[in-house]
């Protein structure tokens, strides 16, 4: 089939009624002033990974991953010291064939779902059996301070 046949079969074949003059921008508009309710858990997230290949690890004389857990510990120590309690930082090891990871897993808040309403997070979270988990308002300072938390500095009694 030549291309000028090709244009002329794509040219009559039935188009799409047009849309209506409602746009995505305005549904977007009519919710812009709700409020937005976020939930949020506690999560071990990996932050940092010190890996090392089998080659490497079976040249060790020790054979040990000791020199990853202090480089992920370091790692904890420079940004994280003063500002994630220590019982919410974890170092967790993993061998398989091809060699070993340690990873540094921080336990903070993770951003989890988003709803319009409350009362809409609240059933959500409910269904989805999170006891732990916090309902908080977008911006709100709430909010804010579940975001600082490994960011700022712990006050003395935190």
């Amino acid at each position: 089939m030549s291309l000028s046949a090709h244009r002329d079969a794509v040219a009559a074949e039935p188009r799409p009624a047009r849309q209506d003059h409602t746009s995505l921008a305005d549904e977007i508009a009519a919710h812009d002033d709700a409020d937005t309710w976020r939930v949020y858990r506690p999560e071990w997230v990996n932050v940092y990974a010190a890996a090392v290949s089998e080659r490497e690890l079976t040249d060790r004389a020790d054979a040990s991953l000791e020199p990853e857990v202090r480089q992920a510990w370091a790692h904890f120590e420079a940004p994280y010291a003063g500002r994630i309690r220590p019982e919410d930082a974890r170092v967790d090891l993993s061998v398989g064939s091809a060699g070993a990871i340690a990873r540094l897993a921080l336990h903070r808040p993770n951003l989890t779902a988003e709803f319009i309403t409350r009362e809409r997070a609240a059933a959500w979270a409910d269904g989805q059996g999170f006891d732990d988990a916090v309902i908080v308002e977008r911006n709100s300072r709430a909010e804010h301070d579940l975001k600082a938390y490994g960011v700022r500095r712990l006050g003395p009694d935190e």
